[in-house]
């Protein structure tokens, strides 16, 4: 797994990798409870593992909330 933290006026960390969901508690048990997470996927991924991914944050009391994009090549394109 990698981090990649974001430094902005409130810094936050995006994991990527391998095999996530199974590890989801291990690496955000860390976290305070009611710390926001935002799911970040397009309209062919949300609907397989979007509603467990949510599920799991909440029952970690997490204020998590998700933004869906249209999947496709079209949304890939820088300025449109």
């Amino acid at each position: 797994m990698k981090t990649i933290t974001v430094n902005t006026a409130s810094s936050y960390d995006i994991f990527v990798g391998s095999h996530l969901l199974s590890r989801l508690s291990d690496f955000l048990s860390i976290k305070s409870p009611g710390q926001k997470a935002v799911i970040i996927s397009d309209s062919n991924v949300w609907p397989i593992y979007g509603d467990r991914i949510e599920s799991q944050l909440k029952q970690m009391c997490f204020d998590a909330s998700h933004y869906i994009f249209t999947a496709g090549e079209a949304q890939k394109v820088a300025g449109d």
